[in-house]
C-alpha cells in the first residue's frame, strides 16, 4: 500500500549496488531501491489478458545510467504493472521498485550477459536540464583567446619600451 515503504531511506541503484547484487542477489531479492535518473534503452506496452494483478497493461523495458556503463550491468531490465503510455524510447525517467533476480540475456553482439531484474513499483518522466556542451567548448576558447591577447600586448609593450631604451642608447653613443 501506499507509504508502507519509505523510499526517501531505500538505495539508489549505482555500480556498487549492482556489483553486490550480482554477488549476493539472493539476499537483496524483494528488496526496495531507488532508480536515479536513467534513459530508456527499450520499452514496451503489451496488454495482459490474463493475469493475477489484474493490470491491463505491463510496462517492460531496459535502462541504462552513465554510472552503470563501467560496472558489471551497463543495462538492467524491468517490468512495472503500471499503464505508463507517456514513456518511449529514449525517455528520461526515475522510479522506485524491488530487485528481484539476475536475468541472462543474449546480448546484441552476441554471447551471454546478466542484468539485474526489477519490479517496479512507480515510475515517472524526467526532464533533464538542458545544458549544450558547446557553450561551455567555446567559453573557453573565449577566455583562453582573451589571455593570450593580454599576454601578447604586455609583450608587445615591453618590447616597444626596450626597443625605446635602445633607441635612447644608441644615440647616447653616437
Amino acid at each position: 500500500p501506499e507509504g508502507a515503504i519509505d523510499w526517501a531511506s531505500a538505495p539508489s541503484i549505482d555500480r556498487e549496488l549492482i556489483a553486490s547484487l550480482f554477488e549476493r542477489g539472493a539476499d537483496f531479492r524483494g528488496q526496495p531501491v531507488r532508480f536515479p535518473a536513467s534513459e530508456l534503452m527499450g520499452v514496451w506496452h503489451q496488454a495482459q489478458p490474463a493475469n493475477p494483478l489484474r493490470a491491463e497493461r505491463l510496462v517492460e523495458g531496459w535502462a541504462a545510467n552513465w554510472d552503470w556503463i563501467k560496472g558489471p550491468a551497463p543495462v538492467i531490465r524491468f517490468v512495472a504493472p503500471i499503464d505508463t503510455t507517456d514513456l518511449a524510447e529514449g525517455d528520461y525517467f526515475t522510479a522506485n521498485g524491488f530487485f528481484l533476480k539476475n536475468l541472462a540475456y543474449a546480448p546484441r553482439d552476441g554471447g551471454v550477459a546478466v542484468a539485474p531484474f526489477f519490479v517496479l513499483h512507480s515510475i515517472d518522466t524526467y526532464t533533464p536540464t538542458k545544458k549544450n556542451p558547446w557553450v561551455k567548448a567555446f567559453g573557453t576558447m573565449a577566455v583562453g583567446l582573451l589571455v593570450v591577447l593580454c599576454l601578447t600586448y604586455v609583450a608587445l609593450m615591453r618590447d616597444q619600451r626596450k626597443a625605446r631604451e635602445l633607441q635612447g642608447e644608441l644615440r647616447r653613443r653616437r
